[in-house]
C-alpha cells in the first residue's frame, strides 16, 4: 500500500469508528466516562476494521473473476495451471491485505497516546497497552513473513516456466502469451514480497 492508499483506508476506518462510537455514546451514558469511552472506541475500531475487510473480499473476488476470464481468452496453453496459480495468488493477496490492515490498525491504537485504558495513569496505561497489543503485532508480523513463502515459490516456478518457454522459442515454437503472463505474475509476486518485508520492518 502506498502512502495515499494507506491514509485513505485508515481515515475511512477512523471515520466509521467515530460515527459508531458517537451512536453508542448517545445510547449509553456510561460511555461518557473517559476510560470507558476509549475502551469502546478501541472495540469499535476493531469491529469496523473487520467489516471493512469483509467488504474488501468482494473486490478481490472480482479481480479473480476478471483474471480467470483473461487467462481463458489468451489460449489453451497452460491455462489450467495458470488459473490455479492465479486463484492461490488472489486468495493469498487477500489474506496479506487483511493482515497488513490489521497491523496498521493495531499499531495506530498502540501508538495513540490519547487512548487510555487506565484512567489518569499514563505509565500503567502504556504498560497495559504494550502487554496487550505488542504480542498481537508480533504475531501478525510473523504471519506476514510466513505468507511470503508461497509468493517466493511462485517466483521460482515462473522463472523455471520462463526458461522452458524461451527454450521452446529457440526451437521455433512461438508462444508469447504464457511468457507475458509468467513475467507479469513474477513481477507481481516479487512486489508483494518486497512490500511485506518493507512494512514488517516499520515502513509504510
Amino acid at each position: 500500500m502506498n502512502d495515499k492508499i494507506e491514509k485513505n483506508i485508515m481515515n475511512c476506518i477512523d471515520l466509521f469508528t467515530d460515527k459508531l462510537t458517537n451512536i453508542l455514546k448517545k445510547i449509553g451514558k456510561n460511555i461518557s466516562n473517559r476510560k470507558t469511552h476509549d475502551t469502546v472506541y478501541i472495540f469499535n475500531k476493531i469491529i469496523v476494521t473487520l467489516a471493512f475487510l469483509f467488504i474488501a473480499k468482494i473486490a478481490f473476488d472480482l479481480i479473480g473473476i476478471i483474471g480467470h476470464n483473461a487467462i481463458y481468452l489468451t489460449g489453451k496453453t497452460f491455462r489450467g495451471i495458470l488459473d490455479i496459480i492465479l486463484n492461490i495468488t488472489i486468495n493469498l493477496s487477500y489474506f496479506i491485505f487483511c493482515f497488513l490492515v490489521l497491523l496498521k490498525v493495531f499499531e495506530s491504537i498502540f501508538k495513540n497516546k490519547e487512548l487510555n485504558l487506565i484512567e489518569n495513569d499514563r505509565r500503567k496505561d502504556t504498560k497495559l497497552k504494550k502487554k496487550m497489543f505488542s504480542p498481537i503485532i508480533d504475531i501478525i508480523k510473523s504471519i506476514l513473513e510466513i505468507l511470503t513463502i508461497p509468493f517466493i515459490l511462485v517466483i521460482v516456478i515462473c522463472s523455471i516456466a520462463l526458461g522452458m518457454n524461451f527454450a521452446l522459442l529457440v526451437h521455433g515454437y512461438l508462444i508469447f502469451g504464457p511468457i507475458l503472463i509468467f513475467i507479469g505474475l513474477g513481477i507481481m509476486c516479487l512486489s508483494v514480497v518486497l512490500l511485506i518485508k518493507h512494512i514488517v520492518r516499520g515502513g509504510k
